[in-house]
């Protein structure tokens, strides 16, 4: 639990630092549509954003005792989260140029909640550690 602390006070930080760059646009290369699918899979697969999500989520049904820790349950966990994941990526992709044309946030806006939220999720685990120590 530790390292899921320190990873989400390093990702906040990081990315309070990074508020205000603006992503840079390419102009349309010519990729085809089956490469551009797969990229985005690949970017989704290995999505840094992914990792403090499951390590909070994880510690959270273990430590509410929702799934056990036995190898069975613990794969049956896992791709169960990896389905999810992919389901709900195909449902951003999905509704992507609706999302975008109704909810056009600034990247600062953006970049400051998920630093906050990841900070929230560091203090969360900081405050539950020490209540499992102190009890």
């Amino acid at each position: 639990m530790p390292l899921s602390i320190l990873l989400f006070i390093v990702m906040g930080t990081i990315t309070w630092i990074n508020r205000k760059k603006v992503p840079k646009t390419k102009a349309e290369d010519n990729r085809s549509r089956k490469g551009s699918v797969f990229y985005g899979m690949l970017l989704g697969v290995l999505n840094p954003v992914q990792i403090p999500f499951w390590l909070f989520f994880g510690n959270y049904v273990i430590l509410h005792e929702w799934i056990h820790t036995d190898y069975l349950s613990l794969v049956i966990f896992s791709f169960g989260s990896g389905i999810g994941s992919a389901v709900a990526l195909y449902g951003y992709a999905h509704f992507a140029k609706y999302i975008q044309e109704k909810f056009a946030l600034s990247s600062l806006l953006v970049n400051k909640s998920i630093a906050i939220f990841l900070w929230i999720l560091a203090l969360y685990l900081i405050i539950k550690q020490t209540l499992v120590y102190l009890g």
